[in-house]
């Protein structure tokens, strides 16, 4: 019997005093996953992967039930990796086997299918983020192994990649087009960057070595890591675009008296404030 190992998805409460500075109170509820959770909605549904044997599988968590997300295959050892999902239960990823190498996924109420970048742009593609109205955005590999973003909305696939860098990596997109993600220039350093309307913005927390974005919410806020020549640290932006930067993986609520916080594996992030 293969043994698993799980991590512990904490739900946070944070109560702060809008003009005083007063104690956190933190209130911990244990969500016990497997493996690694990736994505999040705002029913509370997790998605992640777990490695055993020769393949990796995936995972759907909700309403305290774990059930599998794998798809099909006959043609040998095979990994299904979920990576995203959206508020009405769509799930996207990458499913890779020796047959077909490595191809994007949707998952839709049970149903898989798969979508093909435009020909003769390269191999190697993961699906990494799907908003409500079903754009999906992820990367692939060209033949020199370059790393080229991509969005994928009504069938048709447009090509990210900031200028000046050798890879680009978008992570999530939003309802209203936002997509954030981060790209590799040629000496490795990594920038986190956000696109909208056919325009780059660079995030780069001030004082960092490396920044990396991997998720934004509606209201325009960033989450993801940095890392400096001492540690590496978490982050978010304000809705102002200001950088804020935190010891560890807290995310403060800003001028919000309450907030929801999250923690998926080693990662925290800020849901909307609740009454």
């Amino acid at each position: 019997m293969r043994a698993r190992t799980r991590c512990a998805i904490w739900l946070v409460e944070f109560c702060a005093l809008a003009l005083a500075a007063a104690a956190e109170t933190l209130t911990f509820v244990p969500v016990d996953v497997p493996g690694t959770p990736y994505g999040l909605n705002n029913a509370g549904q997790i998605v992640g992967t777990r490695a055993g044997g020769e393949s990796t599988t995936s995972y759907l968590y909700m309403e305290g039930s774990l059930l599998q997300v794998a798809v099909p295959d006959s043609t040998g050892p095979s990994s299904t990796l979920a990576y995203g999902l959206n508020n009405t239960g769509q799930i996207v990823g990458a499913f890779s086997s020796t047959a077909v190498g490595t191809v994007p996924f949707v998952e839709t109420n049970g149903n898989f299918s798969s979508f093909a970048m435009p020909s003769g742009t390269g191999t190697a593609t993961s699906a990494r983020g799907i908003n409500d109205l079903g754009q999906i955005v992820g990367h692939f590999a060209d033949t020199s192994g370059r790393q080229t973003g991509f969005l994928s909305s009504g069938g048709a696939a447009t090509l990210l990649s900031v200028p000046g860098a050798a890879n680009t990596f978008p992570y999530r997109i939003t309802n209203s087009g936002e997509i954030v993600g981060y790209s590799v220039d040629r000496t490795g350093h990594e920038s986190g960057f956000m696109y909208s309307n056919g325009v780059y913005q660079n995030i780069t927390v001030p004082g960092s070595t490396d920044t990396l974005a991997y998720g934004i919410n509606a209201a325009g806020e960033v989450v993801g890591h940095l890392s400096t020549n001492s540690a590496l640290t978490d982050f978010s932006t304000r809705k102002d675009r200001s950088r804020v930067s935190m010891r560890r993986i807290l995310c403060r609520p800003a001028a919000r008296s309450r907030a929801t916080l999250m923690m998926l594996d080693r990662y925290w992030l800020r849901a909307p404030a609740t009454s």
